[in-house]
Parts: structure tokens; C-alpha cells; sequence
């Protein structure tokens, strides 16, 4: 499996943030070959 990266834009959405982290978290893909990258 290739690496993924998934890329966040993420401007005035703190509220929001923790729902979308725990979601990502909870993704069945290997932890090893993912990376996430927030963008304010």
C-alpha cells in the first residue's frame, strides 16, 4: 500500500476539530502509511 496523505484546510473550525481527529483516528488503515497535515 502506498503512503496517503491527507491535506486539511481547516480556518476557524476549532469547534469542529475534534469530531474530524477522532474520525481519522478511527480509520482502518495502516498507522504507519498515513500522515495528516492541517492547514489553518
Amino acid at each position: 500500500m502506498d503512503n496517503i496523505s491527507l491535506i486539511l484546510i481547516a480556518k476557524n473550525e476549532e469547534k469542529n476539530l475534534p469530531e474530524l481527529i477522532n474520525s481519522i483516528k478511527n480509520q482502518k488503515l495502516n498507522k504507519n502509511k498515513f500522515e495528516v497535515i492541517l492547514v489553518d
